[in-house]
């Protein structure tokens, strides 16, 4: 996998996995090559007890890659390199989204509603306890933004090719849905604003 990146990293300014809900081989391999990693969270029990079970898989995974890194080193007397550029484990946690929950309007913004509330306030100090230990960055806030459920306007987008910002009446979108796809579009650009300003912070 780390091949397969640095054949494109002169072409593109980021490059995306969307990887499932796996600890699998590949799901390791695509991990170990990346720079960073995101959380996608639905607002419920088994997404919170996920970020602790992901922090044990990385752990355990980073202790087993740096190991064996040193192993060759030692053995090889130089560093396991691909295409010129050596190897380590250079993954950090970039941030998180939540998503899939039943919004409502209060005071003129878009809130969980009760059901979900009352987890969604769990979510930051697990985040906290299990996945910010080695963060060298210092942002207010990991979540990278909130996308409410979107309804049919998911298979519309996936049916269309196209992204959800960007449906049209031809595409299926009747009605009330129209709000929605131009409401889409705040929500990924402050995702994608987010995730840019704490890739900087990185670097800073």
């Amino acid at each position: 996998m780390k091949d397969l990146i640095s054949k494109y990293k002169y072409d593109y300014d980021y490059i995306f996995f969307d990887v499932g809900p796996s600890l699998g081989a590949l799901n390791r391999s695509i991990l170990i090559a990346s720079d960073y990693y995101i959380v996608p969270m639905s607002v419920d029990l088994f997404s919170l007890s996920a970020i602790e079970n992901i922090s044990i898989s990385l752990s355990n995974w980073k202790k087993s890659i740096t190991r064996s890194l040193s192993f060759y080193e030692e053995q090889e007397d130089e560093n396991f390199r691909i295409d010129g550029c050596d190897v380590n484990w250079n993954l950090k946690f970039l941030g998180y989204v939540v998503q899939q929950y039943t919004a409502k309007t209060v005071s003129g913004s878009k809130r969980p509603v009760n059901a979900y509330e009352k987890i969604n306030k769990k979510i930051p100090s697990a985040i906290s306890k299990h996945l910010l230990d080695e963060i060298a960055i210092q942002v207010e806030d990991f979540k990278l933004g909130e996308i409410q459920n979107l309804h049919s306007l998911v298979p519309l987008s996936q049916s269309a090719n196209c992204p959800i910002f960007n449906l049209k009446s031809n595409d299926g979108v009747v009605g009330a849905h129209f709000a929605m796809v131009k409401e889409s579009k705040k929500i990924f650009h402050k995702i994608a604003s987010n995730l840019i300003s704490h890739i900087e912070n990185y670097h800073d």
